[in-house]
């Protein structure tokens, strides 16, 4: 069973455990070695590592993140360039 890692800097061992991934319930250490993370649903990863869904929505909004409202001058220069750059949109 896997024990916590939030205080890893008190730990004074010259070979820690180094974590390469996860899967479900379990994360594999860079040898191959499977372990169960008892403490997976602590904190963020209540439906475990690399949980199919949660990728696919984490990539989708990272490929598109929200932009935020445009008003007064700031609308003004988005789509002036627009305009100048023949392009759909503009980011900052």
């Amino acid at each position: 069973m896997l024990a916590p890692f939030t205080a890893g800097w008190q730990g004074n061992d010259l070979h820690p455990l180094i974590i390469e991934r996860s899967e479900g319930s379990y994360v594999y250490d860079i040898n191959g070695n499977k372990y169960l993370d008892s403490l997976a649903g602590l904190w963020c990863t209540t439906l475990g590592g690399s949980e199919p869904r949660l990728v696919k929505a984490a990539t989708e909004v990272q490929s598109n993140p929200p932009q935020p409202r445009r008003e007064g001058l700031q609308a003004t220069i988005s789509a002036s360039l627009k305009q100048k750059n023949n392009s759909n949109a503009s980011k900052f």
